[in-house]
């Protein structure tokens, strides 16, 4: 079972400019702390992403492996009848 990602740092730069970003989306005054609340699930949404997709690449790659070595096994096997 894979390990739990880890959280996210986020630096003070990050956590205003997010803050500034998404201010206008938002009625009440966003502080730093929602703005670095914010880069938290963003940048945890973006690994899980990554991490999804690294888990379908590696599957893709050994389903590939074995039907390679299927392959390379019916080809001996036929050539040595």
């Amino acid at each position: 079972m894979p390990s739990a990602p880890s959280i996210p740092q986020v630096s003070d730069a990050l956590a205003t400019s997010t803050r500034e970003r998404f201010q206008p989306r938002y009625a009440e005054s966003l502080t730093d702390d929602d703005g670095r609340q914010i880069a938290t699930n963003l940048l945890g949404m973006f690994g899980l992403l990554k991490r999804w997709r690294d888990q379908r690449d590696a599957a893709a790659a050994a389903a590939s492996r074995t039907k390679a070595r299927s392959a390379r096994k019916r080809r001996t096997t036929l050539s040595a009848e």
